[in-house]
């Protein structure tokens, strides 16, 4: 899937009340089986009435020349995108505030 059809399913998906954020679990720890700690600011879930997610992916990093909080801003950009590809089902994104590591935690359908 390109860019503009991510963005367009993105879109579909708001329209037709799918997207949901769960703001429960923000400020809450979330614990890495390698014992990384990351503080959630944000998870969004794509309600559907598919089996459980089969696939899960998490990605490390830490933004050269922005600040984490100039991040959470700036994960609202790439987030139209994504929701909108075949397969996803939620997010969390995760900031370790002392060290500056974001984490971005994805379950797919397959």
């Amino acid at each position: 899937m390109n860019i503009v059809n991510g963005v367009l399913h993105t879109l579909l998906l708001f329209i037709t009340g799918k997207v949901k954020f769960d703001h429960s679990v923000k400020n809450r720890t979330l614990i890495m089986p390698d014992g990384a700690k990351f503080t959630i600011f944000r998870r969004v879930e794509i309600q559907s009435r598919q089996s459980n997610p089969e696939a899960l992916f998490w990605i490390r990093f830490k933004p050269m020349k922005m600040s984490p909080q100039a991040n959470i801003r700036f994960s609202l950009l790439p987030m139209m995108i994504f929701m909108g590809f075949k397969g996803f089902r939620s997010k969390y994104w995760g900031v370790n505030m002392e060290t500056g590591l974001c984490q971005g935690l994805y379950e797919w359908q397959t």
